[in-house]
């Protein structure tokens, strides 16, 4: 509550600071924000209801409830294309949630004694093994059973979910199954991002904080952008703050996921992959200068190999005409190396 408080105090001076810009917008989320952004949506939730002690943190599904004015707000931000900003943060930085104990994923790392007989199941990778409170447990949660791990320090499967689950409960819960002796849900790596939500009266507050320098030790730099949502959906851009002293430091290489435009934005030294969300066919383009020949294979969510291209040294159209909608990952590989891999919504 500290947090939040600190933080609604840096706002309104903001507020007072700045001249404001309120652009007209509209809280409609539109699917590629809902897909992009489902876990975050379910860690700033998880927070909130932490931070307020609700007894809704016993529950495995995240109630919408609470979800409900972050995903109108994050919309309402994403909507105002007229500001310069938000494309900063949804389409060039693609600022994420990457921290907090709350973290929420859709794997888990369940360890279990293989002496109990319904274990069987899981190590030939079946979900359904006969025990009927597991099952059925199974079944309320959209779980799977994806992999067996015999390792010398344990034997473990990867289980996942349809949809981003509050961990500790879900975790909590299948611990109480004879045979299960622990539990994980994944986290993110030496990745920085943070999300803050925050509201006073009808107003809803967001910061979005793009972590970077030597991530996997902790991140060194940030740059932070916020913005304010009113009741009626416009948007007020309240202005920047980075880890610099002074001046603010210069922004890393962009990232360049582009969830709403159809321009190919510029990144040295990377693949340009657009657009996105793609229709009919995915153009990829080589860094200018390059010399090896590249393929492009394109996965589904649960590994397949789907699409995949011939070499290419400057740029290619990948066909999705006879492909699904939904997401998938594209591997871009030389010589056997993966040299990029982006998530591409279709």
């Amino acid at each position: 509550m500290k947090h939040i408080a600190a933080l609604l105090t840096a706002l309104l001076l903001s507020c007072s600071i700045l001249l404001q810009a309120q652009v007209s917008s509209n809280c409609t989320m539109p699917q590629v924000l809902k897909d992009a952004y489902e876990r975050d949506l379910g860690i700033l939730a998880l927070r909130a209801m932490h931070q307020s002690q609700s007894p809704d943190t016993q529950l495995v599904f995240i109630p919408q409830s609470w979800k409900t004015p972050m995903a109108e707000g994050l919309a309402a931000i994403f909507n105002a294309a007229a500001l310069p900003e938000r494309d900063s943060v949804f389409n060039i930085y693609c600022v994420h949630d990457f921290t907090g104990s709350y973290q929420t994923a859709k794997d888990y790392l369940i360890q279990i004694d293989t002496s109990y007989a319904w274990t069987q199941a899981w190590q030939n990778t079946q979900t359904l093994t006969g025990n009927a409170p597991l099952d059925a447990m199974l079944l309320q949660y959209g779980l799977h059973v994806t992999q067996y791990y015999d390792w010398s320090f344990g034997k473990f499967v990867a289980i996942r979910s349809d949809s981003v689950l509050n961990n500790k409960a879900l975790i909590g819960n299948l611990m109480q199954i004879a045979g299960i002796l622990s539990g994980s849900s994944e986290a993110s790596i030496g990745v920085g991002g943070r999300i803050t939500f925050a509201s006073m009266g009808t107003d809803r507050f967001f910061e979005f904080m793009h972590q970077f320098g030597d991530c996997p030790a902790g991140c060194i730099d940030h740059y932070t952008w916020r913005f304010r949502v009113a009741e009626d959906c416009s948007v007020s851009y309240l202005g920047f703050s980075s880890s610099a002293s002074w001046v603010p430091i210069p922004l890393p290489d962009a990232t360049n996921c582009n969830l709403s435009s159809n321009i190919a934005l510029p990144l040295p030294g990377r693949f340009l992959v657009y657009p996105i969300p793609a229709q009919d066919y995915l153009q990829i383009t080589a860094p200018v200068g390059n010399k090896e020949a590249t393929t492009a294979e394109l996965y589904d969510t649960q590994g397949r190999l789907v699409a995949a291209s011939s070499k290419f040294q400057d740029q290619m159209r990948l066909d999705l005409m006879s492909l699904a909608h939904g997401i998938y990952s594209l591997v871009i590989k030389q010589q056997g190396f993966v040299m990029d891999v982006k998530h591409v919504i279709h």
